[in-house]
């Protein structure tokens, strides 16, 4: 390609490798918090991204020379962040794979066909986002190469290869040599202040949600669909508009920049259906700011200069990092009250700031006269036509809808109920692989999941929901939507999901909700309620009580699975007042799966959490009358004591002819065994425990409760 066409896929590659390994560190960071409950080393850790200010005291006056160590370092380091040696290495691998690309890009920026440079730089980094969302809508996943899978692996050494390559063609076939640099003063300061506001905004905006179609989809309850479409159309039209050389007017670039603000106003409070094609206006007028702010860069050719910009770049985008992760108002995050419900003002200050310096640039431009060459015609329409695949092959991944691959039986089921602890394992990794394999290992045909958090920057922007759900072949249903930044709750099933809906439970700390489904389980329907209750006891009672009134006005049967964050005898480890979540339960008409199996409530068996070393049981399947119990077990494999900080409880149900009940004259609800599910004296155990349904004719004969044979009891490795 002539004319800088390898420049642009150098640095797309790069690019590409700077996003993946950013999120790789950022939810390393995050992991980093949640085990120290601190964030003073984090503060420390992300300093990296400060890593350009370097060159305000390296004396470096030929890009060229640093040009090609650093492309290699870089590639080199995308492949050691998965290597399987623990979250710290992730943090020391990541951080500096994020700190080269930032030392990487200023040389680069500055070098070469001054004109189009700028227009070229831009759409590389345009090229890489549009890579990076291609990549993700066909695997559904933040890092092809996770699990060490051989052919991702072999690509992405290709692609670094031919990267590294493509920069050397460039730096043979146009070398650089800049003038010897001058003091920065009073105006290159200011310059370099601007541009990095701009560069550090843009860079958040678009590493945090917007660049995103699964973030953006789940934000808003959206479709993925429309949303993957806006995103890489937005950014291809962006990157060969600029390439042909376009120059707006400071107009021009305030009203896109006002469209960019309308999008994120629309996302965050208004969800209309023309959001998907305010989203792909933004990606176009954010690739057309990047070439403005580059080619500003580029009028003070000084190494210092770009590097204090990117630096400054940094700054600001640690600074929005900080407020966009402290939003998701988890109880351990300090000052939770200044974060609260104000991410959406977080990106409308984004906004802002990148409006700002873009609309000066175009206008003293104009001003100046100053204007930047078309790209060459044979890189535009190659480059262009690479977006168009990448658009296309996206497209087709956010379609993948895998059908759900058919139950074990009508009658007779397996259900689980697992918190995956937003994908971070007790080891700190964040691999979703892991809890994959967990779920694989149960075979249910019903999962509910507990701090399912799906399409977040602090867990790689991966929506671990779709990702498990298309991958193992489940309907879903989850909630809340991302932008209420609160613990979400899923549920994946085989069984067809007739309606489902958020239920908010009452919370004094964290916002917490339950998703009520209504599955089609043969010729009938079933009420199954996916909860996750709070920390606080008096919440907890509180919670329980609540649901189990919404509960008492279901008809037919109804099973709840579930971390309630409570023991069996109402006193978990280190609590002083025990709590009445479970007796109230037991008292509303809902057997716990554990004891109707024979087991005693305080087994250590049926504990579930730490996974590593479990003192505690907190996580539950309960049911109603109607459902026979089989087999129920915690499993405690090496696989299951890593992949969560829970352990999963997995157990078989069977759906057995109602006990028709005539309801007692006073009308109340009647229980028809112990609810413990006690064996009976000829060694039976009785686990029907009465039936609530409106629809029973009154004056019908009552017939016994169903006994089953014996149910083995099947026990987990503690």
């Amino acid at each position: 390609m002539r004319r800088g066409g390898w420049r642009v896929v150098a640095l797309a590659t790069l690019t590409l490798f700077f996003v993946e390994s950013f999120h790789r560190f950022v939810p390393a960071i995050y992991a980093k918090n949640i085990d120290t409950l601190a964030i003073g080393p984090s503060i420390l850790i992300i300093l990296v991204f400060l890593a350009p200010l370097a060159y305000l005291l390296l004396r470096v006056e030929h890009p060229d020379r640093v040009l090609l160590p650093l492309a290699i370092a870089l590639a080199v380091l995308r492949v050691l962040v998965v290597l399987p040696l623990g979250v710290d290495f992730q943090l020391v691998f990541g951080g500096l794979a994020v700190g080269t690309y930032l030392l990487y890009l200023p040389a680069h920026l500055l070098r070469g066909l001054r004109d189009a440079a700028p227009n070229l730089d831009a759409s590389g980094v345009a090229l890489g986002f549009a890579a990076d969302g291609t990549a993700r809508s066909l695997f559904l996943s933040a890092d092809p190469i996770a699990r060490w899978d051989l052919l991702p692996l072999l690509v992405t050494i290709v692609l670094a290869a031919f990267g590294i390559l493509a920069l050397y063609l460039e730096v043979r076939h146009n070398p650089t040599v800049l003038p010897p640099p001058k003091p920065l003063g009073r105006r290159g300061v200011v310059r370099a202040a601007g541009i990095g506001l701009g560069l550090g905004a843009a860079w958040g905006l678009q590493l945090t949600i917007l660049a995103y179609p699964a973030v953006l989809a789940r934000f808003a309850e959206a479709n993925l669909f429309l949303m993957t479409a806006a995103v890489l159309a937005g950014l291809g039209f962006g990157i060969f508009v600029v390439l042909r050389g376009a120059h707006p007017t400071a107009h021009l670039t305030l009203g896109g920049n006002a469209l960019v603000a309308l999008a994120a106003v629309d996302l965050v409070w208004l969800r209309s259906p023309f959001l998907p094609l305010l989203i792909g206006i933004a990606q176009f007028v954010i690739v057309a700011d990047f070439a403005l702010l580059f080619g500003y860069l580029r009028r003070a050719p000084s190494l210092r200069a770009a590097g204090l910009a990117l630096g400054l770049s940094g700054l600001v985008l640690i600074l929005y990092l900080i407020a966009f992760v402290f939003s998701l108002v988890y109880a351990f995050v300090p000052g939770r009250s200044l974060w609260e419900g104000h991410l959406p003002w977080f990106l409308l200050l984004a906004t802002v700031a990148l409006a700002i310096p873009a609309i000066l640039y175009a206008q003293r431009s104009r001003r100046h006269g100053l204007k930047h060459a078309g790209g060459p015609s044979d890189a535009a329409i190659a480059l262009t036509l690479v977006v168009v695949v990448m658009f296309l092959l996206g497209g087709l991944g956010a379609r993948l809808l895998a059908s759900p691959a058919p139950p074990t039986g009508t009658e007779a089921f397996t259900v689980m109920t697992y918190n995956i602890h937003q994908g971070f394992g007790s080891d700190g990794i964040l691999d979703l692989g892991r809890i994959r394999d967990v779920v694989a290992a149960a075979d249910a045909d019903l999962v509910a999941l507990q701090e399912s958090d799906t399409a977040r920057i602090t867990s790689a922007n991966v929506d671990s929901i779709r990702w498990l759900s298309v991958g193992l072949g489940y309907d879903e249903a989850y909630g809340p939507p991302t932008s209420r930044q609160t613990f979400g709750v899923g549920l994946l099933s085989r069984f067809p999901i007739v309606t489902w809906e958020v239920v908010d439970l009452p919370s004094v700390e964290v916002q917490r909700v339950a998703v009520q489904a209504e599955l089609r389980i043969g010729a009938e329907t079933v009420t199954v309620v996916a909860v996750h209750f709070g920390l606080p006891r008096e919440e907890r009672e509180a919670q329980a009580a609540f649901l189990l009134e919404r509960l008492s006005q279901v008809p037919g049967r109804t099973i709840v699975l579930g971390d309630l964050n409570s023991c069996p005898n109402g006193l978990c480890p280190g609590a002083t007042v025990a709590d009445t979540v479970y007796e109230s339960f037991k008292a509303g008409l809902l057997a716990d799966v554990w004891t109707a199996a024979g087991t005693d409530k305080m087994d250590p068996a049926g504990f579930t959490w730490p996974a590593a070393a479990p003192d505690r049981r907190i996580d539950y399947v309960f049911f109603t009358a109607g459902v026979e119990i089989g087999a129920v077990q915690v499993p405690g494999t090496a696989l299951a004591r890593l992949a969560s900080d829970h352990r999963p409880v997995v157990v078989q149900l069977r759906t057995v002819p109602p006990p028709w009940l005539a309801p007692p004259e006073d009308g109340r609800q009647f229980q028809t065994a112990p609810g413990d599910g006690a064996p009976d004296g000829g060694g039976r155990e009785v686990v029907g425990v009465g039936i609530r349904d409106p629809v029973l004719p009154l004056g019908v004969e009552a017939r016994a409760p169903r006994v089953l044979a014996p149910s083995p009891r099947v026990a987990g490795v503690g």
